[in-house]
């Protein structure tokens, strides 16, 4: 049984009622699936349907282009049963039309295919769409074909099928594929039971780990697949684990990514652990793009809770040109902090400076070398040379060229030795320890993201296009790896004098690539080294870059947008299975597609020719629809059917429902502003503050972390944090989590804490929930608590500059007013109150007092200003009934001198976009900078201290400084080029030139809502005398650092994190 096909034959004889492949929908149901004897029969069917209607022919390609599910196995089986020679390209779901269809017409001027096999909705989708080519190409939809049959006379091709590695639309190159290949690599893979494997996927069926490793192996060892769509994976990652569960598989793989993504925040809850068992898995695989050991840290200790045993998670190597896989069992870190590699003489590659994780171990009848390229001899362990391979598992070359370059990726026998054996030469560099490998690099400079292959040239190529250049390239990307574990895009531009437009290039690679470049950057003429003859020499400019050696004039970043960022498409996914009358509003769509609604509703309005302003201006129109009324207007947008009758509908939505709301939202801002009658704090018994417990909430987010640490270290206290948990143990380890985060002292510590001890000895975690009445508490826990804490810092709050009143009132006001009826239950408690400045809005007054603050009517326009305005009101009103009180504005929390801050705060938001556009708004607002650790630490100091009697503080900068101001601080202490501008001159460049991959795009709409407020109170500066007083009374207080050495908190910040 030397082929697939008499593979496929044995099982459905041997055993024809084993289940071998299952596909499941979004919510676990199985929708498809096949048994030996059935798929084998359906397969005959379709097989003996293309040879009666002459489809296709024997040595012949043809293109696959199916959707996740089991009709493309189908077909490729079938095909390979005709001889003709299967090869898979991606659903075009994936990609813009046009990318689609560019990357078909390459796919067939490569492969010269005449015949594109798909289903009925990729007719639909592409047939005609496609670029006219130079051969005719017909499309077959094969799920129409009903019906099974028991024999098909089978023929037989050298070639088995193309498996295409590249990820472009220009180049896309097929590696060919054969039964033995195939064969050979499923079985040196570990045997990793007795019985049948069980396999789990999420992984595309044009991957090659996913082809080869889920569907093809299957056939080949015996065993099931159950299979599931990376879409459906990204919008609900429960499924993966509840499929294992259920199934008691034992094999499962992914990219780094994948695992990644499973431990954001709110993808996988501690509930959802509870319910899975990950027990029966032998073998969980991590390939496809670089392994981060960090990542496979926190992924098995996650989820070793569910039964994950500690072996199973795994590193593996592989490339398609090898088949599949190379190495397995990567389980050790190697890191060159730790370890010391014997010196290598004749190559510049070296281990980075990060640790690297183990790829495991060769596989049986795998020939594994470590080679210096330059003198093909072999590197001694620990020497870092590139990886050259030998085996059955070795493909025959690319697909389309000449024997020479079809060949290409094979090399001479080593020097030494004169056994004419030629080997792949991989291009990766790495090294071997103790029998592992470990990649450190690569040599050949294909650029890998997420697992794709995309090549330089066409990067190059599409760049040039786009800036209409010919002749000598003055361009060069490559890959780097300098902002993380994951590789990106890298352009450099030569300057040749015209105007140059970074953000059009990087748009235009994405478009056309389906992948953006990270950095896209204008350089000095002159600075791209060159080969003598006069090419680009890629890995020079790579390593010129990656050591700064090569300084940009301006540079354009983008980050890589992810599954569910907010186009049509993807929006309409996100409300699939919501109630029409569900409002926008409360369907869960975060920020960032928000925005990205608001601008497509804006640019069909814009086709209309119409004057629609305010859509630009007001989320709410957004907000207030509902989501039956999205599904209507979305498709409308996506065909570009959009016109005026959608229009009036809006400008109807504006008027009847948000003025309506306007006119009641101040209404509702002042009864909610009452605080209730029966909180009488005067009613309460005296408490001992001295020793009584302290309560926090807010403890698990980024200011919050910084309060605990300060009261843990300032007093002896135990501390009771109030956090949203399925139970204590969770709660402390959330806990942990954001104090890790802000690297706060973890272990033993300079002063002589061990805050690890002082969490476990003093800190207390109640479950509980500010938007619950009794904070969620039983009326017991909440009376024993009551009993036992003397003072309350109530940090908890919902930040969000997009939302409506109505939606942040919940946590930010009834849950201060549920604080407030705690500090007056049983006995008197304090209250310090963490606020903000902005519940003075848009007032343009020209000093902010330290008092109680009524801004004037239409000063507060934006829900968290409002929420957190009325939640002062409510402690005011407590204050006046004898409730101790004392309340902290902080202005601008930035980078704390640990070094952490947040991406998604608005001072990161806005001076990534700064720099990275070389922007320097000549407005005079005053800017208060405060690094949030020495903030916490002040509020703290004069809590504690009885001397300072005041009510309310400004927990702001004593100097004065503006927006011009900081900018000249940044770009005379690190050389950015920033251009003056003017307030609405920022407003115009953000609107025509901020795009989604920017940090501040879902801020887009607040900006353009309030730029002209902003420009109103320019004169405005906040009064800071009491604060000043309270600090110099405070024991333990901290001075206010410079502006120099603020901002560089932040810039490293920026820096580390790839924001800048």
């Amino acid at each position: 049984m030397n082929t697939l096909t008499s593979l496929l034959r044995h099982w459905a004889c041997q055993t024809p009622e084993a289940l071998l492949y299952t596909y499941r929908d979004t919510h676990g149901n199985i929708t498809e699936s096949y048994d030996c004897e059935s798929f084998n029969a359906r397969v005959n069917f379709v097989a003996q349907q293309l040879a009666d209607r002459d489809i296709v022919h024997q040595g012949e390609p043809v293109l696959l282009i199916y959707p996740s599910g089991l009709e493309g196995i189908i077909a490729f089986m079938a095909c390979v049963k005709n001889g003709a020679i299967p090869a898979p390209a991606p659903w075009p779901d994936r990609m813009s039309g046009r990318a689609a269809a560019e990357r078909i017409q390459h796919m067939q001027a490569d492969c010269d295919a005449r015949v594109v096999l798909t289903v009925s909705d990729g007719l639909q989708r592409l047939n005609g769409s496609a670029p006219t080519s130079s051969r005719p190409m017909e499309w077959i939809a094969t799920d129409k074909w009903k019906g099974s049959q028991d024999h098909f006379q089978t023929s037989q091709c050298d070639t088995l099928f193309i498996q295409y590695t590249s990820g472009s639309t220009d180049l896309p190159r097929g590696v060919m594929v054969t039964h033995e290949n195939i064969i050979h690599n499923s079985n040196v893979l570990p045997d990793i039971n007795d019985g049948r494997c069980c396999g789990v996927s999420w992984l595309p069926f044009h991957h090659d780990m996913g082809l080869i490793g889920f569907y093809l192996f299957a056939i080949v060892r015996g065993g099931v697949t159950h299979l599931m769509s990376p879409a459906d994976f990204l919008k609900r990652p429960q499924l993966w684990f509840e499929t294992i569960t259920t199934e008691a598989a034992t094999i499962t793989c992914a990219p780094n990514f994948g695992y990644q993504y499973c431990l954001r925040d709110k993808k996988i809850s501690d509930r959802d652990l509870n319910e899975f068992n990950l027990s029966s898995i032998r073998l969980m695989m991590n390939g496809a793009e670089p392994v981060d050991p960090v990542t496979m840290d926190a992924f098995a200790d996650r989820f070793s809770q569910c039964g994950l045993e500690q072996n199973a998670l795994v590193a593996i190597y592989g490339l398609a040109e090898h088949t599949l896989a190379v190495t397995s069992g990567g389980r050790r870190v190697f890191d060159s902090a730790e370890c010391h590699l014997p010196a290598t003489q004749g190559h510049d590659h070296r281990p980075t400076q990060r640790p690297i994780m183990s790829c495991g171990f060769p596989l049986p009848g795998v020939e594994l070398h470590i080679v210096d390229p330059n003198k093909r001899a072999k590197m001694p362990d620990g020497g870092v040379g590139e990886i050259w391979l030998r085996g059955e598992s070795v493909t025959n070359g690319y697909w389309g060229r000449n024997h020479q370059e079809a060949h290409s990726l094979f090399t001479a026998a080593f020097e030494s030795e004169g056994n004419g054996n030629t080997y792949l030469s991989t291009g990766d560099l790495g090294f071997l320890l103790d029998g592992e490998l470990y990649i450190t690099g690569r040599l050949k400079e294909v650029i890998l993201v997420r697992g794709r292959n995309i090549y330089p040239i066409d990067v190059e190529s599409i760049t040039q296009r786009t800036l209409n250049r010919t002749g000598r390239s003055l361009v060069a990307a490559f890959g780097s790896t300098t902002h993380g574990v994951s590789e990106e895009i890298v352009i450099l531009i030569e300057d040749c004098g015209n105007p140059i437009d970074l953000r059009r290039v990087a748009q235009a690679v994405g478009e056309h690539m389906g992948v953006r470049p990270g950095v896209t950057a204008l350089i000095p003429r002159g600075k791209l080294t060159t080969t003598t003859s006069g090419k680009i020499a890629r890995s020079a400019c790579r390593r010129d870059w990656d050591s700064g050696l090569i300084e940009p004039i301006r540079q354009y970043r983008s980050r890589q947008s992810s599954a569910g960022d907010g186009d049509i498409s993807s929006i309409l996914q996100q409300i699939e299975g919501l109630p029409d009358d569900e409002s926008v509003e409360y369907a869960g769509l975060d920020s960032l597609t928000l925005t990205q609604l608001q601008l497509e509703l804006l640019r069909g309005a814009e086709r209309t020719g119409l004057d629609v302003e305010e859509f630009q201006y007001d989320m709410r129109i957004i907000n207030k629809l509902s989501v039956g009324e999205l599904r209507l207007l979305l498709p409308r947008l996506k065909d570009s059917s959009f016109g005026s009758d959608e229009i009036q509908f809006l400008r109807d939505v504006a008027r009847e429902r948000i003025g309506v709301i306007a006119a009641n939202e101040q209404e509702q801002m002042l009864a909610d502003g009452e605080l209730a009658l029966d909180i009488q704090p005067a009613q309460a018994a005296p408490q001992n503050y001295d020793t009584a417990d302290i309560l926090l909430t807010g403890a698990t987010g980024f200011f919050g972390a910084f309060l605990l640490n300060s009261l843990l270290l300032s007093t002896d206290r135990r501390i009771v944090a109030l956090v949203r948990s399925t139970d204590a143990q969770a709660g402390r380890e959330r806990i942990i989590e954001a104090l890790q985060k802000a690297n706060v002292p973890f272990g033993r510590s300079g002063n002589g804490f061990d805050l690890a001890r002082l969490v476990e000895q003093r800190v207390k975690v109640v479950c509980g929930d500010l938007t619950e009445q009794r904070l969620g508490l039983s009326q017991t826990d909440w009376s024993d608590l009551a009993q036992t804490v003397g003072t309350v810092y109530h940090c908890g709050a919902e930040v969000d500059y997009i939302r409506s009143y109505d939606s942040l009132s919940a946590a930010n006001v009834s849950g201060c007013e549920e604080i407030i009826r705690f500090c007056a239950s049983e006995k008197l408690k304090r209250l310090h109150l963490i606020s903000t400045t902005f519940v003075a809005g848009w007032t343009s007054t020209k000093v902010l007092g330290e008092s109680e603050c009524d801004p004037p009517e239409g000063a507060l326009n934006f829900g968290y200003a409002q929420s957190k305005w009325v939640a002062e009101r409510l402690a005011y009103q407590a204050l006046r009934r004898g409730l101790p009180v004392k309340v902290f504005r902080p202005s601008l929390l930035t980078a704390a001198t640990t070094g952490s801050f947040v991406e998604r705060d608005i001072v990161s938001r806005v001076f990534s976009y700064l720099i990275r556009y070389g922007l320097r708004p000549n407005c005079g607002n005053q800017l208060s900078f405060i690094p949030a650790d020495i903030a916490a630490k002040n509020i703290v100091a004069v809590s504690l201290c009885d001397e300072a009697t005041d009510d309310t503080f400004h927990v702001t900068a004593n100097n004065y400084y503006n927006m011009s101001q900081i900018c000249e601080c940044i770009s005379r202490c690190y050389g950015y080029e920033m251009r003056e501008c003017s307030l609405d001159g920022l407003i115009e460049h953000v609107n025509e030139n901020c795009t989604r991959e920017d940090p501040l795009y879902p801020l887009v709409p607040f900006i353009n809502r309030n730029f002209k407020k902003l420009a109103e109170m320019e004169e405005k500066r906040y009064a800071t005398a009491k604060f000043q007083n309270a600090l110099q009374l405070a024991p333990g207080s901290c001075p206010e650092p410079p502006l120099e050495y603020t901002v560089q908190l932040i810039i490293d910040y920026l820096k580390k994190t790839g924001m800048v």
